[in-house]
């Protein structure tokens, strides 16, 4: 007895003492560090597979189709070339601007994002197109960036700029640019929101919330934040606002709201698909996953994986809530629920472009902002997501799939698996503690007896 309780003791100092240091340990400067190593290991790693082993060219690596121009569109719309690029993903929604009928144009590829997106850079249509694309691209970086700094308003200038250099290496941030996509102004508006509600200014961070959510769809998810903080006016807010940018943009265009809704709704049928090629050609969500594996082997899985492809749609439900439910849940911590939250958002649709995964900038946020728990699981989370956002573009396989196709969904799928079973342990603890009280109260009753 005496030696099991000396082996207890022992490991309750081991913890402590862990617990002692990372409790030392600079969590936003930790992040940094790593991603600046990982981001600049993986830009080698291309290199060296552009230029040793031919894989392909770099810029071939990066983007998906880097010299190609979009389209469909009407010959009299395709302006010159920045070089060789078009920045087709802006390109192509800064025409839609120009039409009537976005969702309904003979000849022009119809548009895939709410029409809110298309309004917000439809003055852009009046200016030079290289001058424009310029404009856009400074406005999505800086809207990014800035919140990251301004969250950081307790360290000398020195030190944030040294926490939100790093960022400009993560591969999101880079496709993103380099594809020209509104992803950075939906993030963007996202961020804000998100400095918002971490400052406890909820109908701020409802307005940026409802923005973010009438530009690409898909962040209507982040007003569970909202909930979760039972932040009730700021949710308000959140739907009056995406609500009414919705419908006002909607009218604006020929058809009228009803009309471009429901175009907006059938577009969407884009970013699904069961053909292997597409779900493994730069695409990084769970399906991709899927798909790449029935590619590659091993063969003991591939039987799962094609049943997870055939399934996905009852799968993505399924999951998606249960990591909404445990995103308004109290209990779980602000990084948890961000982090859940950014999972279903940014790689759960079947197809997730590189630049869908900058919505992790949110989790970065949170980090920034110190509202994590400094413990081993955090810091896991933050080493984890560190080489998520690290370039990938290396090529694997006979098939030539990339690895960040492989790879980042079982990072997001390990983010989530290590925060889950610290929420779990917590909600099991805080559910024993409730039932506590009236057991040492049965206790001192059956004493008294």
């Amino acid at each position: 007895m005496v030696e099991g309780r000396l082996r207890s003791l022992e490991k309750n100092v081991e913890r402590q003492s862990l617990g002692d240091r990372l409790t030392g340990v600079d969590f936003p400067m930790a992040f940094a560090v790593l991603l600046l190593f990982f981001s600049l290991a993986g830009l080698a790693l291309t290199f060296v597979a552009s230029a040793y082993y031919q894989q392909d060219s770099i810029d071939r690596l990066i983007s998906f189709s880097a010299v190609d121009p979009p389209g469909p569109m009407r010959p009299e719309m395709y302006p010159d070339p920045i070089g060789v690029h078009f920045f087709g993903d802006f390109l192509l929604p800064l025409r839609h601007a120009e039409l009537q009928a976005p969702y309904d144009s003979p000849g022009v590829m119809t548009a895939v994002y709410p029409l809110f997106a298309v309004l917000v850079i439809a003055a852009l249509n009046l200016v030079p197109y290289t001058l424009a694309v310029i404009l856009f691209l400074m406005v999505s970086v800086a809207v990014v960036l800035i919140p990251l700094y301004l969250l950081l308003d307790s360290r000398p200038v020195v030190e944030r700029l040294l926490l939100v250099g790093p960022v400009l290496l993560a591969a999101p941030l880079i496709h993103m640019v380099d594809r020209g996509n509104l992803q950075g102004l939906v993030v963007g508006a996202a961020l804000f929101g998100m400095m918002a509600l971490l400052r406890s200014n909820h109908g701020v961070a409802g307005f940026w919330f409802g923005i973010a959510a009438a530009m690409k769809a898909y962040p209507v998810l982040l007003l569970l934040l909202l909930v979760r903080e039972r932040a009730w006016k700021g949710l308000w807010v959140a739907i009056g606002t995406g609500a009414t940018a919705s419908v006002v943009s909607a009218f604006a265009f020929e058809g009228g709201a009803v009309h471009n809704l429901l175009s907006f709704l059938r577009a969407t049928t884009y970013f699904r698909t069961s053909e292997v090629h597409h779900l493994t050609n730069f695409n990084e969500s769970f399906k991709g996953l899927f798909a790449s594996v029935t590619v590659l082997g091993p063969s003991l899985l591939e039987g799962v994986a094609q049943w997870g492809m055939v399934n996905y749609g009852v799968i993505f439900v399924a999951f998606g809530v249960l990591l909404s439910i445990s995103a308004i849940i109290r209990a779980t911590s602000l990084l948890s629920a961000t982090t859940y939250l950014c999972v279903l958002s940014a790689i759960g649709m079947e197809i997730s472009r590189i630049y869908n995964p900058l919505f992790f900038f949110l989790v970065i946020a949170v980090i920034y902002a110190g509202h994590v728990e400094r413990d081993l699981t955090t810091f896991i989370v933050i080493g984890l997501l560190a080489v998520y956002l690290a370039p990938k573009w290396m090529l694997i396989g006979e098939q030539r799939i990339h690895l960040a196709t492989v790879a980042n969904p079982l990072l997001a799928g390990a983010m989530v698996f290590v925060l889950g079973i610290r929420d779990l342990w917590r909600l099991l603890v805080k559910r024993k503690s409730r039932l506590s009280p009236s057991d040492d109260l049965n206790h001192s009753r059956v004493m008294c007896r």
